[in-house]
Order: structure tokens, then C-alpha cells, then sequence
């Protein structure tokens, strides 16, 4: 069996009041450090895997998860063994050829230590914002038209993700 962190990061502490917590440096440093170092102890305690899901305009400091494949090849950098992953990104809001191009550079660059995971987007502030341009609304599991033009999205990048990813490109 293998077991893997989800790692959520903060910056702030419940009931703390703090205003832009992710623009202020004196946090953002810190928090990556106490995060690679869990992960380094995590490593040597016999963990096989780091992820984390991705969240944007979270500047108040909530869920600091703003670019998954960044935070991978953090922890990949500290670490020596550690499979590194998204649990997920959102493939209906972002474009799956930068998605599949970026992982497949992860990968490369992590020595083949690299997973996948994708998700539909469950967060309406921000995979609204991102997903404008392709008419993406949140994943509200209420099968209305937003909810099914949400998942044909989903099936649709996903299948040309894992096309890039295996085929044999003929252009």
C-alpha cells in the first residue's frame, strides 16, 4: 500500500484577523518552509507521495494552493524519493494543453516522480473568473446546463490530456 500527504497550506491561524495574508512575505517564506520540511520528515518516515488541490484568489491567506505544479517541484527539490502530485487541478477552467504540458515537464524534471490528478472545479470565486472565457461556471453537481457544460469540459480535456500524454503526435 502507498501512502500519499494532502497537504492544505495556511497562513493564517483560525480567528485571526489579517488583511492580503498572501502578498505579505514575512508569511508566504515561512509557511513554504514548515511545508518542505514536513514533507522531508514525511519522506523519512516512509511517506511515498506529496499533493495538494489547487485554489486561486485566496490572497487572504486561506488555501495558499495557487499553482499545484510550482509547490511540486518545490517539494520534489528537497526531497529524494517523494512522488509529487495534484489532487486536483482544474482541468475545466484551465487549458489542457498548458495542463498536460507543464505536468509532463514536472515529470521530467522530478526524475519520473510526478502524478496526476484533476478535479471539475468547486469553487465558484475563482473557477468562474478562470473559466470566463470557455463559459466554465463551479461544479455544482445539479445537473443544470452549467453543471453539464462543467462536465463535458472535464471529459473532453481530460481525453486530450491523456491523448498528448500517450499518443504519437503526427503533426
Amino acid at each position: 500500500m502507498k501512502f500519499n500527504i494532502l497537504v492544505i497550506p495556511f497562513m493564517r491561524r483560525r480567528g485571526e484577523t489579517v488583511s492580503l495574508a498572501g502578498r505579505d512575505r514575512t508569511r508566504f517564506r515561512p509557511m513554504l518552509d514548515a511545508v518542505k520540511d514536513q514533507m522531508v520528515f514525511a519522506e523519512n518516515l516512509g511517506y511515498d507521495g506529496f499533493c495538494l488541490t489547487e485554489h486561486h484568489m485566496q490572497v487572504e491567506g486561506i488555501e495558499t494552493t495557487t499553482n499545484p505544479i510550482m509547490w511540486n517541484l518545490y517539494i520534489a527539490m528537497h526531497t529524494q524519493k517523494m512522488r509529487v502530485g495534484q489532487l486536483g487541478m482544474n482541468l475545466t477552467a484551465m487549458n489542457p494543453i498548458k495542463v498536460a504540458e507543464d505536468i509532463a515537464m514536472l515529470d521530467q524534471m522530478t526524475g519520473g516522480r510526478a502524478f496526476a490528478g484533476f478535479s471539475r472545479g468547486n469553487t465558484a470565486r475563482w473557477t468562474a473568473t478562470m473559466g470566463q472565457h470557455l463559459d466554465i461556471l463551479s461544479a455544482e453537481s445539479d445537473k443544470s446546463e452549467a453543471d453539464q457544460r462543467n462536465r463535458r469540459a472535464l471529459y473532453e480535456n481530460w481525453r486530450l490530456v491523456k491523448s498528448l500524454w500517450e499518443d504519437d503526435l503526427t503533426h
